[in-house]
């Protein structure tokens, strides 16, 4: 075969390939849109069936307040909300989301500050996402070019990277150990707590009185070493 043939055979080879890529395009072109998110859209194929979320929820929970974003599968701000963190929370969040039929709720750290909120509404029968702290990041330095963080902001881009990320995590129930850790950390804590205060309190009474409290320190032996304590030194 001469050069020139085979040069023809490769360019006709190549403009075969492009007019496939070309066919592709035209195929699925209208489902990669460009969206204010800047995070990629994926092309769903025929051999996947995925779950179509008409609105996604994201919630930015903090220990006062929780602050809610809805937006549609556009990315489109659909409804924002903050509410107290309070008894009440849960009903307030539902009575907000009420025109949402289908909906989804992207909570931000579920396992961690937004534990309580999201299995609240698990309990109501609501379908939660849990969505780690430094994807939200990412979605929100994608969307802005610098890290604008504020309530309204962060909700949104839970919202935006539950609804773009794949195989994010569902919450489900807690079991009976999860609640058992949580009792067992808190009892920890206090036990720890108690200790730093009487270390304290330990170098407070030995700086007032010699020796200080020879056996173990409680409220009242130091109540009662304080009473009868008289001052000596210098006073006003």
């Amino acid at each position: 075969m001469s050069a020139v043939g085979a040069s023809a055979d490769w360019l006709s080879n190549d403009l075969l390939a492009v007019g496939d890529l070309a066919g592709v395009w035209l195929k699925r072109g209208p489902c990669m849109t460009v969206l204010k998110s800047g995070v990629p859209t994926p092309v769903p194929n025929d051999d996947t069936k995925e779950t179509v979320v008409n609105v996604m929820i994201g919630v930015d929970p903090h220990k006062g307040s929780h602050t809610a974003v809805a937006i549609d599968r556009d990315e489109a701000e659909l409804a924002r909300s903050k509410v107290r963190a309070s008894r009440r929370q849960v009903d307030e969040l539902l009575a907000w989301a009420t025109p949402f039929e289908q909906r989804t709720w992207a909570i931000e750290s579920a396992g961690g500050l937004g534990f309580l909120l999201s299995e609240q509404l698990v309990a109501a029968g609501e379908h939660v996402i849990d969505v780690p702290a430094t994807l939200a990041a990412r979605v929100r330095l994608l969307g802005t070019g610098r890290s604008n963080k504020n309530d309204p902001n962060d909700a949104r881009s839970v919202a935006v990277a539950a609804l773009r990320a794949p195989q994010l995590a569902a919450v489900d129930r807690a079991e009976v150990v999860g609640v058992l850790r949580l009792l067992a950390k808190r009892n920890h804590d206090l036990g720890r707590a108690r200790n730093r205060t009487a270390c304290r309190l330990h170098t407070l009474l030995g700086e007032l009185v010699a020796g200080g409290i020879a056996n173990e320190i409680n409220a009242s032996s130091a109540e009662r070493m304080l009473t009868n304590l008289e001052p000596t030194g210098q006073s006003k």
